[in-house]
């Protein structure tokens, strides 16, 4: 009798094991997920803000500069002769090098704004 509850016992803590590493592992992801959303929260409850737009403005022009790069680029490997290839891998290379610092002032203004809504 007492191997069996031995048995029973062991057997319930790695349920109970098992249980807790797919609830840490579904709240894991859960807070993946509400990092997003916690950027458009504070960004909708502070629109006034200066931060807010630096936010807006910082991420927008990232995104643009890395997919203007993509296309500058494309456009000088599918031109193959000319003076506009010297411009356009130039473009490209400028707006590739904008892209990191346009991405950090973006994560910069994000912490301040972060830092003004939860320490009032």
């Amino acid at each position: 009798m007492k191997g069996a509850r031995h048995f029973a016992c062991r057997a319930f803590v790695a349920f109970k094991n098992n249980l807790m590493h797919y609830e840490r592992d579904f709240n894991e992801q859960e807070n993946e997920e509400d990092f997003y959303s916690q950027i458009t929260f504070l960004i909708k409850e502070n629109k006034q803000s200066w931060q807010s737009y630096g936010v807006v403005v910082a991420f927008g022009s990232g995104a643009f500069s890395i997919i203007a790069a993509l296309i500058c680029n494309l456009i000088a490997v599918v031109l193959t002769a000319g003076n506009e290839i010297h411009f356009f891998k130039r473009a490209s290379f400028i707006f590739f090098a904008l892209f990191l610092p346009l991405m950090m002032s973006g994560a910069h203004f994000l912490d301040l704004l972060e830092e003004k809504y939860f320490n009032f």
